[in-house]
């Protein structure tokens, strides 16, 4: 749990610490370093699983992961420190509670997200900003404590972290689009989501800016400022806006490019599923995102797809003879 980050951060830091020892004679060899900050190496909450009973599996708007006894507290403590009171929250929210030990996530996601709640609501937008910074501030902390391991041997070597392509229930026509995104933690709560504010992603993307401003003001003799490169996933996907997933994966592989861009970070990208390289198609969306939406590297995963079938070694030729 990201917020008991304060129990395990130093056993993080003293295992970078010890990767870099031991791997030291390879410094000037390694490219970059990434983090994993989440499931699957990904910044984001556990919000589907495909064993939780098709609960929250794909294409389902997820789960909340905000009901442990350690999220609990934080999120009153946050909205303590926001209203000061009690009778300013209950004003704020139109509540009736006594004391802030009242106060609660959502406690039925299926009402909470269909009704509009999440957008509409003081209360909602609260809780959906929470969220959302709760795990941003995780990331910072995460690339803090790495570039700070990292620093005697491998001072030189940009550090990178990944956010998921959470693509499904994006296009469907009611409250409940984007709620896959917002359960996994991704997006703000400033509704609606337009190129002004990343279409949601604009924290996710600044997690990058923010190591980078702390180290451009460092006055420490010596100090070199660690490139930051964020990784997105699901290049090769078309978008699909139809039941029963309402995908708009190309779409958000562009607007996170766009966005990429607009704040000055380098973005590079991969694969999600084995079958992307496998079709002419997969390669063709790749090579659009390289050329046309700012992405200036990739990542190939499952390199046996590509290497036993002949489409996938036509792909990958060709991309490297292009780029």
């Amino acid at each position: 749990s990201l917020w008991a980050d304060h129990v395990v951060i130093q056993q993080y830091s003293e295992f970078i610490q010890a990767f870099s020892q031991h791997f030291q004679h390879l410094s000037n060899r390694l490219a970059e370093i990434n983090i994993s900050m989440g499931p699957a190496g990904e910044l984001r909450y556990p919000s589907y699983n495909s064993h939780d009973d098709g609960k929250s599996a794909y294409p389902t708007r997820g789960s909340f992961q905000a009901y442990s006894t350690l999220a609990v507290q934080d999120f009153r403590q946050a909205m303590q420190s926001k209203y000061g009171d009690i009778v300013k929250l209950n004003a704020s929210w139109n509540t009736q509670h006594t004391d802030f030990k009242e106060v609660m996530p959502p406690l039925d996601g299926n009402q909470f997200i269909n009704s509009g709640q999440h957008r509409y609501s003081q209360y909602g937008k609260d809780f959906i900003d929470w969220y959302h910074l709760s795990l941003i501030a995780h990331g910072n902390r995460m690339l803090k404590a790495a570039d700070a391991a990292l620093a005697d041997t491998f001072n030189a070597v940009p550090l990178g972290y990944k956010i998921p392509g959470i693509h499904w229930k994006m296009a469907i026509d009611d409250y409940s689009a984007r709620s896959a995104e917002l359960a996994a933690g991704l997006l703000h709560s400033d509704w609606p989501y337009h190129e002004g504010n990343g279409y949601g992603y604009i924290h996710m993307v600044a997690v990058a800016k923010q190591l980078n401003s702390k180290q451009a003001g460092s006055s420490q003799p010596g100090h070199k400022q660690r490139q930051v490169i964020l990784h997105f996933t699901a290049l090769e996907m078309q978008d699909s806006p139809m039941p029963p997933s309402y995908s708009m994966e190309k779409t958000l592989v562009r607007w996170l490019g766009e966005e990429a861009k607009r704040q000055q970070v380098t973005i590079k990208g991969e694969n999600a599923l084995s079958a992307g390289v496998e079709h002419v198609s997969g390669w063709d969306n790749m090579q659009q995102a390289l050329q046309n939406s700012h992405y200036s590297g990739l990542t190939i995963l499952r390199l046996e797809q590509v290497t036993n079938n002949e489409t996938g070694k036509q792909g990958l030729k060709t991309l490297i003879q292009t780029k």
